[in-house]
C-alpha cells in the first residue's frame, strides 16, 4: 500500500509524501571507473592511486579479466561515495535540521525527531551511475577490438596521452 503512494521528484528521485526524509544523491562516474580499471587504479592525469590496485591490463588474457577490474573499481567508488553520503547525512542532521519539512512527515511528529535525524520512516537516497553510454561503448569496443578480433593492442590504448577537458566545450 505504501509503495503505491509515491511521487517522482525531478528526473529520477522517488519520494513518499509524509514518510520520506530529504534525500541526498551521489553521482558515480562509471567511465572514470573504467579508466581506473585500465590503469590499475591510477588516475591518468595526476598519476595518483585513487582506486584499488586491480592489475596491469597488459596481463589480462581475456575480456572478463578487464571487466572484473572495472567491477572492482565500481565497488570501491560506490563504497567511498556511500560512506561520504552517510557522513553528509550525519552532518546535516546535526547542523541543518529541517523543522518545517519534519512537521509534514508523520513519523517525525510521532517520534519527536527531525527528518534529517532519523525521524522519517524512509531515507530515499540515490546513487546515480553517470557516463553509462560512454562506458558501455568503451567496454564493447575493448572486447571486440582487443580481445575478440585482436585488431588493437591494449599497450597502444594505454600509451595514448590523456585528454584534458577543453574550456567551454559542450
Amino acid at each position: 500500500e505504501t509503495a503505491r503512494d509515491y511521487a517522482q521528484v525531478g528526473c529520477v528521485e522517488t519520494y513518499i509524501p509524509g514518510l520520506s526524509a530529504p534525500w541526498t544523491d551521489g553521482y558515480l562516474n562509471l567511465a572514470k571507473c573504467l579508466e581506473l580499471g585500465l590503469n590499475d587504479g591510477r588516475d591518468r592525469l595526476s598519476g595518483m592511486q585513487i582506486g584499488p590496485a586491480t592489475g596491469d591490463p597488459r596481463q589480462f588474457a581475456v575480456f572478463e579479466d578487464l571487466f572484473r577490474a572495472y567491477e572492482r573499481q565500481v565497488e570501491a567508488a560506490l563504497d567511498a561515495m556511500l560512506a561520504a553520503k552517510d557522513d553528509y547525512d550525519r552532518t546535516l542532521a546535526q547542523h541543518a535540521p529541517e523543522p518545517l519539512n519534519s512537521a509534514l512527515i508523520r513519523d517525525c511528529l510521532e517520534r519527536g525527531q527531525d527528518a534529517t535525524g532519523g525521524g522519517a520512516r524512509y531515507l530515499l537516497t540515490g546513487a546515480y551511475g553517470v557516463g553509462l553510454g560512454t562506458t558501455v561503448d568503451s567496454l564493447a569496443a575493448l572486447n571486440e577490438l582487443v580481445y575478440t578480433r585482436r585488431e588493437a593492442q591494449i599497450d597502444d590504448l594505454l600509451a595514448a596521452p590523456p585528454e584534458l577537458p577543453q574550456q567551454g566545450a559542450s
